[in-house]
């Protein structure tokens, strides 16, 4: 068994197994990093591209080729001579076509020689939530630095930032003092100190790269220590009661958060006066609305049960309809904890469908979710809060409680985000000063990610991103359908450990989006650590195509630049119909195949 030590210029010193995360070392690199200004750009927007090089030398013919593509055409090449700066910016004018992903390709070309090369991608896209990249802040103390951590976050192409836990308390959320006008730092019930500027900062910070800034809350939730403000806006455990000691509550450790009955219209005037107050004072574009999970609950003094089922779409609605009336594009999204409610939430007046996961282990229980809420919600895009190397709290009391890994598990945290991506839906994941969430509490900060599984993450969006319209779009899943057969390795169309899971996709014109995803070598857990994939080589593919198609791409996120390349296709038709025959020559973990007319 071997090990690897590395350590970088802070001395953090990383360790990497035969079981454990991949490291990649580049050498001799003049590329240091290209990344868009934004997290999305609106049609016609003009983007500007940063590129970053290391000292490289005294190379006096170097020249810098830049591509903006989309799938293998080029739409724009710049050709620049590199003399006595290492940072250049490049602008360019986004295409008038919506939703759509391109790709950034730069090469550090030296006496016509390719030295080095680097990619980015950018969405344009009119409306954040037709690819809703979901990011998170959790922390917001007096002084701290916002462009720089907004910066940050749109280097991952997101475009909607959650602001969890910024509030004064869950039925407070404007830190107010006596004299009725905002306070700036203030202490929250559960003890942190935070600043408000902080948060108008940050929120002025990702509205400047074009991230919509999300306001956390609860929907029912009174902060109150000794008891609730009103009683009789409460939710009671049992019929007919009025006790203090029957109201259902949460226990959050320095306090608890009484329930509050979610249909009772008084609560419900009280807290959208404070969702509309948070989005004057602060500037938040929307908010997103959390919960405890669901249980069945009564109405003070009745026998008149809470049925959330119902409840929490009126109040969803009732809620934007309310915010709407001020700001006419306030978004409203809600957790629908465990898909507790999945077909009411994902038909209801929520614009993106947010779940946090739960009771689902499986790499095929993620893909049944997506069909069921493409089911009951066509069109409507989805994003998930899956926390990665968490074990559930049916399997082993607070996971959070020590001892805990320092690092997060890279290959499993790769594989969750191919899983996801491939089969249509989002993941809330990154946030604060480049943090993965690892918790249902956001500020949880271990484990952590070393340096190589960030770089990985980069490379994962940049390809979602690039290929979002194959990824996320409204294409038709075929891949119950069978239509991909091989004589060199075993397939899976239910993600089954031990196999190469096809994820099939069919546009209206007969373009195939094919994602392969290597499932060898690992278990079909999606939560567990593991070790990488076993790389699978020379996979010979049969897929049943539409007569139209006549070329096909190959890309993937595993070598850092997600660049189509030109597979060679043999077609042809026997007494079944037509088929296509092309060859993977390398699957790590994630490939895409596009076969288009």
């Amino acid at each position: 068994r071997l090990y690897v030590r590395a350590q970088n210029a802070a001395g953090d010193s990383f360790w990497d197994s035969n079981g454990g995360a991949d490291y990649r070392l580049r050498v001799n690199s003049p590329i240091r990093d290209v990344v868009p200004d934004k997290g999305r750009y609106a049609p016609s927007e003009t983007a500007r591209i940063q590129i970053d090089l290391n000292e490289f030398g005294s190379e006096t013919n170097a020249f810098l080729l830049v591509r903006f593509k989309h799938l293998e055409k080029d739409l724009h090449r710049i050709l620049r001579r590199v003399e006595d700066t290492n940072a250049f910016v490049f602008p360019w004018k986004t295409p008038t076509n919506d939703f759509r992903g391109y790709g950034i390709d730069v090469d550090f070309v030296v006496d016509g020689k390719i030295r080095d090369s680097r990619s980015t991608a950018l969405d344009v896209s009119s409306d954040w939530t037709h690819f809703p990249r979901m990011g998170f802040f959790s922390e917001y103390p007096e002084g701290a630095e916002a462009d720089a951590l907004a910066a940050g976050l749109a280097t991952f192409h997101l475009n909607a930032i959650q602001f969890y836990d910024w509030k004064w308390t869950h039925d407070r959320l404007v830190p107010t003092g006596a004299d009725g006008h905002p306070l700036n730092v203030f202490t929250q019930v559960g003890g942190r100190v935070q600043s408000f500027q902080t948060v108008k900062d940050q929120i002025a910070a990702v509205q400047a790269r074009n991230m919509a800034a999300l306001s956390y809350t609860l929907t029912y939730g009174d902060s109150g220590n000794a008891e609730p403000e009103h009683v009789e806006w409460a939710a009671f455990k049992t019929p007919h009661s009025t006790n203090l000691w029957d109201i259902r509550q949460h226990d959050a450790g320095s306090y608890k958060i009484w329930v509050m009955d979610v249909s009772n219209p008084d609560w419900k005037a009280h807290v959208f006066d404070q969702f509309a107050d948070a989005m004057d004072k602060a500037g938040f574009d929307g908010i997103h609305l959390d919960n405890l999970g669901g249980a069945w609950c009564y109405r003070y003094n009745s026998d008149v049960g809470i049925p959330e089922r119902e409840e929490f779409p009126k109040f969803i609605a009732e809620a934007r309809a309310d915010l709407r009336r001020a700001h006419p594009r306030a978004i409203v999204t809600h957790n629908d904890v465990m898909g507790n409610y999945l077909p009411e939430i994902a038909r209801s007046d929520a614009d993106v469908y947010y779940s946090e996961v739960w009771s689902r282990h499986t790499y095929r229980d993620l893909r049944d979710n997506v069909r069921e809420i493409r089911a009951a919600a066509p069109g409507k895009a989805m994003t998930f809060a899956a926390y990665i190397n968490r074990k559930p709290w049916d399997e082993m009391g607070d996971p959070a409680q020590p001892p805990l890994p320092t690092f997060i598990n890279d290959a499993s945290a790769r594989l969750l985000d191919a899983a996801l991506f491939a089969n249509g839906a989002f993941h809330v994941e990154l946030g604060d000063d480049g943090q993965l969430l690892v918790n249902e509490y956001f500020p949880a900060r271990a484990p952590r990610m070393h340096p190589g599984l960030s770089r990985a993450m980069r490379d994962l969006y940049d390809f979602a991103v690039r290929y979002e319209e194959f990824l996320f779009a409204d294409l038709r899943d075929i891949s119950s359908e069978r239509r991909v057969t091989s004589s060199t390795h075993r397939l899976s169309s239910d993600a089954e450990s031990g196999a190469i899971w096809i994820v099939a996709k069919e546009r209206a014109d007969g373009t195939l989006a094919l994602n392969l995803i290597n499932l060898n070598g690992v278990d079909d857990q999606w939560r567990n650590p593991c070790a990488n994939p076993m790389p699978q080589t020379n996979v010979v593919l049969r897929v049943r195509t539409d007569p139209k198609i006549r070329r096909a791409f190959l890309a993937t996120p595993d070598d850092g630049l997600g660049r189509p390349q030109p597979l060679p296709l043999r077609t042809g038709a026997d007494e079944t119909g037509v088929f296509a025959d092309f060859v993977v020559p390398r699957l790590a973990f994630w490939d895409l195949v596009i076969l288009a007319p």
